[in-house]
């Protein structure tokens, strides 16, 4: 005989009378809250601007690119990320403690190697530091291979605009892409698809959309470091050099004023006034090439000058021939301590200790850091990466899914560690960060 079922009236709970038990059906009636959200742009364009003007990206990287810290501190944050590249490895439980070994993967090292991966990665690192967007767009393959990823590329984060935001879904299904914003003609603008999870094949490219930008972000992200264009730093440091190159164009290189007496010519030549203008001229010429040959040149260091003048028949000396020199130098070190204490700013923005840069503190005597500091600085730097890593990392560990390859595959960087000799005679060591 078949134990009888009794189900609710509501259809959600049921009693199965045989084991005893109790079974329910549990069922969401709740909908998404709604995303109300004013796009950044009521214009007829698809894209939320990026900025007020639409310009945030290009007017960062025009700034960046006019600041040697900003540029070469971002250069730097962009190669310590990748370090000594990207491994493939296993994790192993042994005796309760996880350790990680390295192994290749065939489908992964094929893979990298048709896609030249390290180009990708390097561009799409670059775009994380400077904007904290990488973009990678990937491609389906065809025939055999049309439910696999066969190329991977990593599109520019500047060129690049999301969908305005659908406030009623809170989705956004394509990624505008243009060299030309913010002001692309029609035909200067191409989008990719955001993948579809509900239907993985849908699209022969698709991107993939990050799921959180950060507070009060809606469609683009701010990094950290962007305080320094928000604040006003970066532009302090980059007009220091307009301003030393205006004192240098300016400032007068005469050293010397000479004064001569007017009379001076009247009674060392006869007849002087009444020599034609051309002869004065020769005569004044010839004068003033002996003068400048006693002035100048390395034999002529720390030479006495002489002259002669005569008194009135008060006692007061009748003016002759005056060397004043023209103190027309700029101030030592003018606006030095204005430029360092931006380029520490910087470098705080960026989140590089100064000691990595050969950079000392501002107003401080302090040195640019011994080589513990540097060393201590650089394993505080990759300790603090694992986030970051972790996040970037998510598009290979989507590929490695989409793909169906070895799900044991784990993805991280390898890392240089300077140590000190008594620790590792080579002085480094070599370690890996997921």
């Amino acid at each position: 005989m078949i134990a009888p079922v009794k189900i609710s009236d509501d259809g959600f709970t049921a009693y199965l009378s045989g084991p005893s038990a109790v079974v329910s059906f549990p069922e969401t009636t709740a909908k998404a809250s709604r995303f109300y959200h004013l796009p950044h742009n009521l214009t007829g364009k698809p894209w939320s601007y990026w900025g007020a003007d639409d310009k945030r990206p290009q007017n960062i990287l025009e700034n960046v690119s006019k600041n040697v810290v900003a540029s070469s501190g971002l250069q730097w944050l962009v190669d310590a990320f990748y370090s000594g590249g990207i491994v493939t490895y296993k994790k192993v439980l042994e005796n309760g403690k996880e350790n990680l070994y390295r192994e290749d993967f065939p489908e992964f090292e094929e893979f990298k190697k048709m896609n030249d991966l390290d180009m990708v990665m390097e561009a799409s690192i670059t775009d994380h530091m400077y904007f904290k967007m990488p973009l990678i767009e990937f491609y389906l393959g065809r025939g055999n291979y049309s439910k696999k990823i066969v190329q991977v590329l990593s599109l520019d984060a500047s060129f690049s605009r999301w969908e305005k935001m659908d406030p009623m879904r809170r989705s956004i299904s394509k990624l505008y892409y243009s060299a030309q914003f913010p002001n692309p003609k029609k035909d200067q603008v191409d989008f990719t698809n955001v993948y579809d999870p509900a239907n993985p094949y849908r699209f022969q490219k698709f991107v993939l959309r990050p799921s959180y930008f950060g507070p009060g972000r809606v469609a683009y992200p701010w990094a950290a470091w962007h305080s320094i264009v928000d604040s006003g730093w970066l532009e302090i440091s980059n007009n220091i050099p307009v301003v030393k190159q205006s004192l240098l164009k300016n400032n007068m290189s005469i050293k010397y004023h000479i004064k001569i007496p007017k009379t001076y010519w009247s009674d060392k030549y006869k007849g002087w006034d009444q020599m034609k203008a051309d002869k004065q001229k020769e005569l004044r010429q010839e004068e003033m090439q002996r003068m400048n040959t006693f002035l100048t040149g390395k034999d002529n260091v720390m030479k006495a000058f002489f002259s002669h003048y005569g008194i009135d028949r008060q006692g007061k000396a009748i003016p002759g021939w005056e060397i004043i020199k023209i103190d027309n130098s700029i101030a030592d070190g003018t606006l030095s301590v204005d430029q360092s204490e931006a380029n520490a700013m910087i470098l705080f923005g960026l989140n590089i200790d100064p000691t990595l840069k050969g950079a000392g503190l501002p107003n401080t005597k302090n040195s640019a850091g011994s080589g513990s500091d540097k060393r201590e600085a650089k394993e505080i730097f990759i300790s603090n990466l694992g986030l970051q890593r972790k996040k970037y990392l998510n598009w290979l560990h989507f590929l490695k899914n989409f793909n169906g390859w070895d799900k044991s595959i784990e993805f991280g960087f390898k890392d240089t560690i300077l140590t000190t000799l008594d620790a590792n005679p080579t002085g480094i060591q070599k370690s890996l960060s997921e």
